[in-house]
């Protein structure tokens, strides 16, 4: 039976998407933790290697999951280039298997291609009807039921309801909604019941507080309520809920709904085109390529770019969290900016420091902390400041400078302080790299930044191979695509947003 189907226009700008779709889906389809990583680390290198290698940029790529017994059987289906390498691969281990009994090593594949094989060996790469078509299998765990949790003040309605759930669900319930919050952002569950009338706080407050946490996107919401036409229903209608029931619910209505939303969940993320920004965009003579999360609203940093008659400016901000809980700001960070230059502010410094003048003492984002880099544009010289952000690193053939030590202290935090500039120049060798904190941190927390990103650096021949050739369009992708893929972290991991932009 299909569970799941989306079709998408390859591009690295929609990798990332397309890895958080997949989660979600395994996880409702209850695919065990272990499974869901090494499908991520398969389809990251299953896609990059049609970007690099196959001529797959723009290809439509169709992803499908169908689900028989307790199997799970996933299929990606591609119009590229047939990948030879990768045939190959799999015709060595059915030569190899035929004549021993020794597992197919894990090496290292110049295409990844050992790693792809390795982690799923009874996975199958063939060209049919057309198209190439990759297929894994991997088993449903038996333990997890859905999750339903029940926020209702009245004992009475929570034992109603369990008792309707009892069968076949995983049913919590909480009386105090501040513990159900808390509850729920810890571990969200498939399906949330809200009561509207609660004492100590009315379920559509309850309501707008989750729509903040990223974790709970996937959360579906159901509204019990008495009132189904009160003032309080009708907002938490238009905080995008995903049910109205009114009390008393029968055991049937109620199932059934709940059904429904279960089988909506493993269709969600269908379209996995996102708002994004371009896969190269032009600041006079630079090129800027930005991947990771700058390239979807649904994340805490965001990039800026406002050509101005002094040149280009260009601004990377990093809002503290990540998700939805922190892109709630990126319109308001927006207007802000938009409101300065129109206003005739110029200059990465007066810029800087009018955004410190807004943000002091703290109250233009209320529960958040903003770090900030500016950079205004110049023909070849890059002119910025950074307020508690990761510098712009220099990257030349020989040399790699990080810049750490001119990053200067975050907005908000005094009320006077002269932001200075520092000057960048953009030669036929060197390239600048911008990051935020979130960048190979997520793969070892235990390093800095710069570290992680110099490690990588020193030990990857195609980096090495970028850096050391002329600046072309094509190696400069290489190169950003290259530091973007090596700095995702275990999808079952929670990570901080990361987002990589390369300059050149």
């Amino acid at each position: 039976m299909l569970v799941y189907s989306t079709r998408f226009s390859l591009a690295w700008s929609i990798l990332g998407n397309v890895r958080t779709n997949l989660f979600h889906v395994l996880r409702r389809l209850s695919v065990e933790d272990h499974d869901i990583d090494n499908i991520g680390l398969l389809l990251t290198e299953y896609l990059t290697n049609l970007l690099r290698h196959a001529n797959g940029e723009g290809a439509s790529v169709c992803i499908e999951m169908f689900r028989s017994g307790g199997k799970i059987t996933l299929s990606i289906k591609d119009q590229t280039s047939f990948n030879d390498s990768l045939d190959n691969k799999y015709n060595e281990c059915d030569e190899e298997s035929s004549s021993s009994d020794a597992p197919h090593p894990l090496k290292e594949g110049g295409m990844g291609l050992d790693l792809i094989l390795g982690l799923f060996p009874s996975s199958r790469y063939f060209y049919s009807d057309g198209v190439n078509q990759f297929e894994l299998e991997v088993s449903i765990s038996n333990e997890r039921k859905p999750h339903i949790v029940i926020v209702d003040d009245s004992e009475s309605s929570i034992l109603l309801l369990t008792t309707y759930l009892n069968e076949g669900y995983d049913v919590t319930s909480y009386k105090d909604p501040s513990k159900a919050l808390r509850a729920l952002v810890r571990n969200p569950p498939d399906i949330a019941i809200i009561d509207m009338m609660m004492p100590e706080m009315a379920g559509d407050e309850l309501i707008d507080l989750l729509r903040t946490h990223e974790k709970l996107s996937q959360t579906k919401i159901i509204v019990n309520t008495g009132e189904p036409n009160s003032a309080a229903a009708q907002r938490a209608n238009g905080l995008g809920i995903h049910a109205l029931v009114q009390k008393p619910v029968t055991k049937a209505q109620l199932n059934q709904l709940v059904e429904m939303l279960l089988s909506n969940n493993l269709r969600d993320g269908q379209s996995t085109q996102s708002t994004s920004t371009a896969e190269t965009f032009k600041m006079g003579n630079i090129n800027c390529f930005p991947r990771g999360a700058v390239n979807t609203k649904q994340s805490g940093d965001m990039l800026f770019h406002f050509p101005t008659s002094t040149g280009d400016l260009l601004i990377l901000c990093d809002v503290m969290g990540h998700g939805a809980s922190a892109s709630v700001y990126r319109d308001r960070l927006f207007g802000l900016f938009n409101g300065m230059i129109v206003s005739g502010v110029t200059g990465a410094a007066n810029i800087v420091k009018r955004f410190a003048d807004a943000m002091y003492p703290g109250n233009f984002t209320a529960d958040s902390v903003v770090s900030l880099l500016c950079i205004q544009v110049t023909d070849q010289k890059l002119t910025w400041v950074s307020a508690g952000h990761p510098a712009p690193i220099v990257l030349s053939p020989n040399q790699v400078t990080f810049n750490q030590d001119r990053v200067q202290p975050l907005t908000g935090l005094m009320e006077y302080y002269e932001y200075t500039e520092n000057v960048i120049v953009l030669d036929d060798t060197t390239r600048v790299l911008l990051v935020s904190d979130g960048v190979y941190e997520n793969i070892d927390k235990q390093l800095l930044t710069a570290t992680n990103i110099k490690s990588h650096l020193e030990g990857c021949s195609s980096c090495t191979n970028s850096l050391n050739s002329d600046k072309v369009h094509r190696k400069d992708a290489d190169l950003v695509n290259c530091l973007w893929s090596n700095s995702l972290s275990l999808l079952s991991q929670a990570s901080d947003d990361a987002s990589v932009v390369l300059l050149s």
